[in-house]
C-alpha cells in the first residue's frame, strides 16, 4: 500500500495495488475508486482532504468505501 498527499490539490491518494487504471467510478462525498481492466479496485482517491477528519491514515475513510475497496 501506497499513501500520496497533495496539499496544493487538497487531496490523497490510497494505492493499493499496482496496475493501469481503467475506470474511475465516483462514490460520493469526496471519494473515487480506480479499477483495474481485471475490476481490481486499484486505489482510492479522497478529495477535500483537509474537510476530512483524521483517521489512522490522517483520512477518516468511510467503512462503506473500504468494503467496497477491498471485496473487488
Amino acid at each position: 500500500m501506497e499513501i500520496r498527499i497533495d496539499t496544493e490539490a487538497d487531496a490523497a491518494y490510497i494505492r493499493l495495488r499496482k496496475g493501469k487504471v481503467h475506470r474511475t467510478e465516483e462514490l460520493g462525498e469526496g471519494y473515487m475508486l480506480d479499477f483495474s481492466r481485471a475490476g481490481k479496485v486499484i486505489g482510492i482517491e479522497v478529495l477535500h482532504l483537509s474537510k476530512k477528519s483524521a483517521g489512522v491514515l490522517g483520512v477518516d475513510v468511510p467503512e462503506r468505501v473500504w468494503k467496497l475497496a477491498l471485496s473487488a
